[in-house]
């Protein structure tokens, strides 16, 4: 006859603690994470305020250049086609602005990064409160979401670089 002790036999699956080196390997790929959307993100914002204050610039020098009238026909001559040069090169703006599209990918890269700060914040969190003993699955779940936030930017990056070859939208 078996006593109680001998029959409590718990079938339950035991989450076993990740190692030191799974644990700080989520925190590099994380870290590295953050820091190549930080500077793609700092890329397409410099591309975008560049190209835009050139827009912004060369359009209002154009109606400057158009609206000056001197005596003189040879100035006037000039400066209608400073107005033409400066017409074309908005539309050479216009077009390389809407192919790069730099505003939209500098913001989907700031919102990837935002995320795996918060996500970095949660490993270091359930770090501290389980006093490194984070389990196989917590890491996993991290995991997870990493793999979840890059694929979510790839796929956007995709979208936009498919949208701009007119194949896709």
């Amino acid at each position: 006859m078996q006593n109680d002790e001998e029959k409590k036999v718990d079938n339950s699956p035991v989450d076993t603690l990740a190692t030191t080196a799974e644990i700080d390997t989520l925190k590099e790929l994380i870290e590295a994470a953050i820091g190549e959307y930080s500077n793609k993100g700092h890329k397409n914002k410099k591309g975008a305020v560049i190209v835009q204050g050139a827009l912004i610039s060369l359009s209002a020098l154009t109606t400057i250049f158009l609206g000056w009238k001197f005596p003189n026909s040879k100035t006037n001559f000039i400066l209608i086609n400073l107005a033409l040069v400066s017409s074309s090169v908005v539309s050479g703006l216009n077009v390389i602005n809407a192919f790069f599209d730099y505003k939209d990918l500098w913001a989907q890269y700031k919102v990837s990064r935002n995320q795996l700060k918060t996500l970095r914040a949660e490993l270091l969190y359930i770090q501290a409160s389980y006093n490194d003993k984070i389990t196989k699955n917590q890491v996993k779940e991290i995991f997870e979401k990493y793999k979840n936030i890059c694929n979510e930017t790839n796929t956007t990056y995709q979208q936009l670089r498919m949208a701009k070859d007119g194949t896709e939208k």
